[in-house]
């Protein structure tokens, strides 16, 4: 998420842009997860855009490492 950019955090969604620079990844990546259902929700506003809900991202990458638990035993 970039810094100084009040207004995402208010409405409490991130773009994917936001997605991409915290995870480091090249957008093919993300929207080949959101096809195989491996990615975070996402919400497709009126105009089109694509907004993830910062607690939807957040419980996502949270069962990232509770799959990685379950991996390792």
């Amino acid at each position: 998420m970039k810094k100084g950019n009040v207004y995402r955090i208010v409405i409490g969604s991130l773009s994917i842009d936001d997605v991409l620079e915290d995870l480091g990844i090249a957008r093919s990546t993300f929207y080949e997860w959101r096809v195989t259902n491996r990615g975070p929700k996402v919400k497709r506003l009126p105009n089109g855009a694509i907004r993830i809900r910062i607690a939807d991202y957040e419980e996502w990458l949270a069962s990232l490492d509770e799959d990685e638990g379950k991996e390792a035993a």
